[in-house]
């Protein structure tokens, strides 16, 4: 669909494309109601002519296969792109790809009631806003992040998720990581679990990155993965959220500076609840820390 007027619609309909992408959507519209589309590329890219109109894709119903390495079910390579999606599997069992990615400013995608799993990240944000209601992500590969939130090149970049489940399994594969200036992540009514070594459940990183939980279950099984991992000045607070880490050395909070010129604080309040079985409750090492502990609970069993 090239072409500011360009329309592509289809309904109850399978595309197979056996070496490329299934649908290039460029400054034009796509909608789609039932059906498949199952790539050796990315599902759908979505890209603009010079001075061309900001394509948009609307998806119901529908479920996306992205293959081959460095592929994504939703590739959002376009300044203001937008994509709307409600009822939505997408699958990414190859290495190196992921469910959908937002490297441009001002892009979007609003997602309800999906079902997104792949080998390798489940959502990467560079400069978009993502919204997240009801659904399931999950990824089973190492350092395969389910919610990646990275602003690049003074962009903002901010993903919000309520009523998710996340579900990790490879090492270093972290739920939800936030990292670099204008990064924020925003969790609401979230279930977390990642199961592999050295995968922490929350991770913040760099001065100007936000995370928030509320009423939220985290838990992580893994040797060394913390509930939550912060380092470098981020803004993090946690809010009637019950944080578990059972793997061994694995830390409930974990604080780290890489320099004495860094100051970290954490905000646990409302009921919270922090339990390991084999690491510290609350680690700090490294520069200056400040923990705002109200009405929690920790309980470390070492």
């Amino acid at each position: 669909a090239e072409g500011t007027n360009a329309l592509i619609t289809l309904k109850d309909t399978d595309v197979l494309s056996v070496n490329g992408p299934a649908v290039i959507v460029r400054s034009g519209a796509f909608d789609m109601n039932g059906g498949t589309l199952t790539a050796k590329g990315d599902a759908i890219r979505l890209m603009s002519l010079y001075n061309g109109t900001s394509p948009v894709v609307y998806l119901r119903n529908a479920k996306l296969v992205a293959g081959g390495e460095f592929s994504y079910g939703l590739n959002i390579n376009s300044q203001n792109a937008r994509v709307v999606m409600e009822n939505v599997q997408i699958r990414a069992p190859d290495p190196y790809t992921s469910g959908a990615w937002l490297p441009s400013a001002g892009t979007s995608l609003t997602a309800s009631r999906f079902d997104i799993r792949t080998l390798y990240v489940g959502i990467d944000n560079r400069a978009g806003k993502v919204l997240l209601d009801e659904g399931i992500l999950a990824t089973e590969g190492n350092s395969g992040h389910a919610l990646y939130v990275a602003a690049e090149a003074k962009n903002q970049a901010a993903t919000t998720a309520k009523n998710v489940k996340i579900e990790t399994s490879g090492s270093g594969a972290v739920g939800a990581l936030a990292r670099f200036a204008g990064s924020t992540i925003g969790l609401e009514d979230v279930v977390i679990n990642t199961y592999g070594d050295n995968s922490h459940a929350l991770y913040a990183t760099g001065s100007g990155a936000t995370l928030t939980a509320l009423n939220s279950a985290i838990t992580t099984s893994g040797a060394s993965a913390a509930g939550l991992f912060i380092s470098n000045s981020p803004t993090v607070s946690l809010n009637n959220v019950q944080l578990t880490s059972t793997g061994a050395k694995s830390q409930g909070i974990w604080s780290y500076a890489t320099s004495a010129d860094f100051s970290n604080e954490v905000s646990v309040t409302n009921g919270s609840r922090i339990d390991t079985q084999d690491g510290v409750g609350l680690f700090a090492n490294g520069g200056n820390h400040r923990f705002i502990l109200d009405s929690t609970n920790v309980t470390a069993r070492t």
